[in-house]
């Protein structure tokens, strides 16, 4: 007899040594006698500890008898128990070489002996371990076990459960986002698995989810077999599926939707075996109390659900005026004209697509007529559209699906979208009160790579103000501590790729902007895009006197470059604005020069930052500063306060110069001063853009007791978080 006894610190080094693949991590304690002659070895006392609880935790005891070592099995007789318990599912689904979803903590037990001549499995049990938010238990056995030269389970039965207090906890088991399946309660799945390490049936399948006052879900019959020949995919199925929701209101409350009370749901569909593929039979899906006049009903058959051939479904809506007035749940709305819509899905010369789509409505206050098809899904340049939408307002639109759109006026939207010959069209015209948007673009999407060229025209437009944004934000950062300490700059890469997989010509006009927001008249600029380089050449701001001009490139060839320029002489932004009091300048003569040439390199935003040169120049004289602006620099970074004697959107500056100068990251002043009636203010100082640091002061001089505090401050520290 030979004692042998094993143990090391780490399980790893030695099941490499003894050639045997076991993803263990932590100690590992092994010990057996050997007893015997060659012909007849027998490994007696077998006691293998190995692992740690907080991976995968490995404990096997028994014995091995070997018989004649020229036959292809040697093993004339085993008997080990063998119990694990994992950590982390996928620690456990790694021992056998397999992906797992993630169930939690799992213990494993096993009993492996031989009788009448057979190896076999018996007594097993996979569980997930008590307390998590699904249960999971497979137990059975094997009758016939082959260890050598490669192991091999055959005649399997396994009986599966699954079971859950919610169908929601499904979604982070299956790796979908929040509320992808709805909370609509309990669940419990069973089944019986039979067959071999090659071919699995599983059958007998009872499966039940949720309750009829939201969503019912019932499956049952035979989900039919998998085998490594059809790829581990099921075929030869039988299954009998049904929904049901008394409400199919309290279904979309569950979805965190609002609906107004539309009727029950009721489902019914045959899943079934086809030429080694699944096919959906007798698919009907109803909405609705009135069985003969349904607000919605689908139905259809889908022949190959794997490769999605021989699909035919058609889907009818019919919902009332009241009900769909009823969808804008925020407002009060008057009953609308009904509204209907069919959808025909199918496959036709081996294309899957839209064959049909129609939706329609009639009423002074909300009329929609949309028809179309997309006769290739997986072909943009197969989509043809013609719309026609008029309603009463964009509030009214946005009513319908809880959005607070504001009320600009009359709202019209017309659109053609198709084909003419290899090239896309998309016309478009977007009316609502005085804003709208012009659109004639075309494309070739089969191209390589695709490209887009066209015009967009703007009228009206309203642009945010950055300020107050930028202010907002600061102050949101402010709340999470955690956000304070994170990087300013991301250093994450920006996808610049996506400059090389498309081409692009675009004229983009702005007729007019919004004078309530913005200071500019008019705009338009050429973008064009190819082969990796993105120019926006030529590019012009128009003023009330003066014009902007803009060049920016970026260059994604190679390691991406940026440049922009902008330039303009004698403007004045302000000259439309009416002119506030000014007892010092009654003429509003204003004046602003502007001189910007910066560049910078790299592939995240952190280091464009630290690789930033250039020069920054502004001069301005008898002009306009806006409070949003002066509030977010001076008071919200700052810390200067000042009375609120009115709530007017700029204030008067008699002169301002900013001169930057940046290099490598560095930004460095060269000149900084604002004159206002009530203050004047001087800066100095340097940001340090790749460190994230700045190192500034401001030198008010007070000229107004509006001004309650304007003490000379110093600001240092991070850019995230100065102090």
């Amino acid at each position: 007899m030979l004692v042998v006894s094993i143990q090391s610190p780490e399980a790893k080094p030695v099941v490499v040594v003894l050639n045997v693949d076991m993803p263990l991590k932590g100690p590992l304690d092994l010990a057996f006698w050997i007893e015997g002659d060659t012909p007849a070895l027998q490994l007696n006392a077998i006691r293998l500890k190995a692992g740690s609880r907080q991976a995968l935790d490995l404990e096997a005891n028994g014995k091995l008898l070997f018989g004649d070592w020229s036959r292809d099995d040697p093993l004339e007789m085993l008997d080990i128990s063998i119990d694990a318990y994992s950590h982390t599912t996928q620690a456990l689904a790694s021992f056998f070489n397999e992906e797992w979803p993630n169930l939690g903590a799992l213990k494993m037990h096993a009993r492996v002996h031989s009788l009448a001549g057979k190896h076999r499995i018996e007594d097993y049990s996979l569980t997930t371990v008590e307390g998590g938010r699904v249960q999971v238990s497979m137990t059975g056995s094997a009758a016939d076990l082959t260890v050598f030269p490669a192991l091999f389970a055959n005649d399997i039965q396994l009986a599966f459960v699954a079971q859950g207090a919610d169908t929601a906890d499904l979604n982070k088991l299956a790796g979908l986002g929040d509320n992808v399946i709805p909370p609509i309660g309990a669940f419990k799945a069973e089944a019986e698995i039979t067959g071999n390490d090659d071919t699995v049936s599983v059958r007998n399948v009872r499966a039940r989810a949720g309750s009829q006052d939201v969503l019912l879900i019932t499956a049952n019959g035979h989900l039919g077999k998998l085998d490594s020949q059809a790829g581990w995919s099921f075929y030869d199925a039988d299954l009998k599926l049904k929904v049901d929701s008394q409400s199919s209101q309290s279904l979309a409350k569950a979805w965190a939707f609002n609906l107004p009370p539309l009727g029950p749901l009721s489902g019914t569909a045959d899943v079934r075996g086809k030429d080694k593929g699944v096919a959906v039979e007798k698919l009907l899906l109803r909405v609705g109390a009135d069985s003969s006049d349904p607000v919605l009903i689908a139905q259809g058959n889908v022949g190959d659900l794997y490769q999605l051939k021989d699909v035919d479904i058609d889907v009818k809506l019919n919902i009332d005026g009241h009900n769909l007035a009823a969808f804008a749940d925020q407002h009060s709305l008057k009953d609308l004209a009904p509204i209907s819509g069919e959808l025909h899905v199918a496959d036709k010369n081996g294309l899957l697509g839209v064959q049909t789509l129609r939706l329609g409505s009639n009423h002074p206050d909300l009329s929609i007529d949309v028809r179309g098809k997309y006769p290739d899904i997986y072909k943009p340049e197969t989509l043809q559209l013609k719309t026609d939408i008029k309603a009463r307002d964009l509030a009214l639109l946005g009513s319908l699906f809880d959005q607070q759109w504001p009320d600009y006026g009359p709202l019209v939207i017309t659109g053609d979208v198709g084909r003419d010959g290899n090239r896309t069209h998309l016309n478009a015209n977007v009316r609502a009160g005085k804003k709208g948007i012009d659109a004639s673009l075309h494309g070739d999407f089969t191209a390589d790579p695709p490209s887009l060229a066209g015009k967009l025209t703007f009228h009206h437009l309203s642009l945010p103000d950055f300020y107050e944004e930028a202010a907002k934000a600061r102050k949101e950062r402010e709340k999470d501590k955690k956000k304070l300490k994170e990087p300013v700059f991301s250093r994450e890469p920006i996808a610049f790729d996506y400059l090389k997989k498309f081409d692009l010509a675009l004229t983009v006009d702005v007729a007019t902007f919004d004078p309530t927001d913005s200071e500019a008249v008019s705009a338009e600029s050429t973008i064009r895009v190819k082969s990796g380089l993105l120019t926006l050449r030529p590019a012009v701001i128009r003023y009330p006197k003066g014009e902007l001009g803009h060049d920016l490139t970026i260059d994604a060839r190679q390691t991406p470059r940026l440049e922009f320029k902008a330039s303009g002489d004698h403007l004045n932004p302000w000259l439309g604005l009416q002119a506030q009091p000014n007892k010092d300048n009654p003429a509003f003569d204003a004046e602003l020069k502007a001189d910007i040439s910066l560049s910078a390199q790299g592939q995240s935003p952190h280091q464009l930052a630290s690789s930033l040169d250039g020069s920054l120049y502004l001069t301005i004289t008898n002009g306009k500063l806006r409070r949003s602006f002066s509030n977010l620099l001076f008071a919200d970074i700052v810390g200067w306060t000042a009375t609120h004697l009115t709530d007017r959107k700029y204030s008067e500056m008699r002169c301002g110069v900013a001169d930057f100068t940046a290099m490598q990251g560095v930004i460095k002043t060269n000149g900084f001063f604002i004159d206002t009636q009530n203050i004047a203010i001087t800066g100095d100082g340097t940001i340090d853009l790749g460190k994230e640091e700045i190192d500034y002061v401001f030198l008010p001089k007070k000229k107004s007791r509006i001004m309650l505090k304007a003490e000379p401050v110093k600001v240092t520290g991070s850019l995230g978080d100065p102090t």
